[in-house]
């Protein structure tokens, strides 16, 4: 009973809705140990998201019978990722949780090859072959490329065109990270090509913040590419066959956004602070006053920012692109340890 009004309640939003895939995968792997490659915490931290969750949507996967909970498989379909973006969010850390385990088997292998000793907690310390591992991680990146294309396939309809496009760089990417492992070089070429123009555009229509974090994911995929480029022993520059296709319909989705204004983040002042914040079209109430003050100073910045982008100051928008990255970080804390105040 309980289930059944929880998913009426879900049903109540309908229509496109925007999600930035690649900005909540950076939040994520940021604050979860890939700041010093640490992917078995990453790992860990995945599968505890996608519980919470399915807790918070009440769709677990546990049902008690006679006195024990028993495995009771609840997929999740495209009807229930266009009630809610929830269901969306289980998706993509279902594949990000697959991406991280291989990654720390490969890490683990790569380490056994070396000849290094290796620290690692649970079943990773019991195994010692490097090339079993290498059998086993393949079939994990293969199921991470497998659930980026479900993911895919389930955000349409249910997320905005440049949502949507943004979730094709994404699976682009995870494909060719599983094509790159088993040296399949062409396709992993063509698919990293694919994601770079995807997140090189979007980044380009976006906010300083948001600019940096797609630039520096298109870097990180340049370095791919060349590797991908000399395994094929291709010089010079390598291009998307269909870039300018991809390229148009990229603007065309960025000026249907921008209109309807699915991402804007609206703020409510209350003399030199702000009271609530609106993002995405939900009200959110500020209610320290450390977080007030927060968001004032936030809102500052973006519009020196913007000046400063105008009068061409390059040396002061650098130093006021800093400070924001600073000011975020310390609004995140700020959060996480209110948060911890509240439970």
């Amino acid at each position: 009973m309980v289930e059944a009004n929880a998913q009426e309640s879900q049903q109540k939003e309908v229509g496109p809705y925007h999600q930035g895939v690649l900005l909540q995968v950076k939040a994520a792997q940021t604050s979860n140990g890939l700041r010093h490659n640490d992917y078995g915490r990453y790992h860990k931290y995945c599968c505890r998201r996608m519980l919470r969750l399915r807790k918070s949507l009440q769709y677990t996967q546990s049902q008690k019978q006679s006195k024990k909970h028993v495995f009771v498989e609840k997929p999740v379909t495209a009807d229930l990722v266009a009630q809610s973006p929830k269901y969306l969010q289980i998706l993509l850390f279902k594949c990000e949780s697959d991406w991280a385990y291989a990654m720390q088997m490969k890490q683990h292998a790569s380490a056994l090859s070396g000849g290094k000793a290796v620290a690692q907690s649970g079943t990773m310390s019991t195994r010692s072959n490097p090339n079993r591992l290498r059998i086993h991680y393949l079939k994990r990146f293969q199921k991470a490329s497998v659930q980026a294309s479900q993911l895919l396939e389930k955000a349409t309809g249910a997320v905005d065109e440049l949502s949507l496009i943004e979730i094709e760089g994404y699976k682009a990417q995870m494909n060719a990270v599983y094509n790159m492992e088993r040296h399949d070089y062409e396709e992993a070429l063509n698919d990293f090509l694919k994601a770079k123009l995807i997140f090189s555009e979007i980044g380009s229509k976006q906010d300083t913040l948001e600019t940096i974090i797609f630039n520096e994911k298109v870097s990180q995929l340049e370095t791919f590419i060349r590797s991908c480029a000399a395994s094929l022993s291709l010089g010079g520059d390598v291009k998307l066959a269909d870039a300018a296709a991809l390229t148009s319909r990229i603007n065309s989705a960025s000026k249907q956004g921008s209109a309807a204004g699915s991402s804007d983040v609206d703020m409510k002042d209350s003399g030199s602070t702000l009271d609530e914040v609106k993002i995405n079209g939900r009200v959110i109430p500020l209610k320290s006053s450390k977080l007030r003050e927060a968001f004032a100073a936030l809102t500052a910045l973006e519009k020196e920012i913007e000046q400063l982008k105008k009068s061409g100051e390059s040396e002061k928008l650098v130093q006021s692109q800093l400070k924001l990255v600073q000011t975020l970080d310390e609004m995140q804390l700020l959060i996480t340890k209110e948060k911890k105040e509240e439970a």
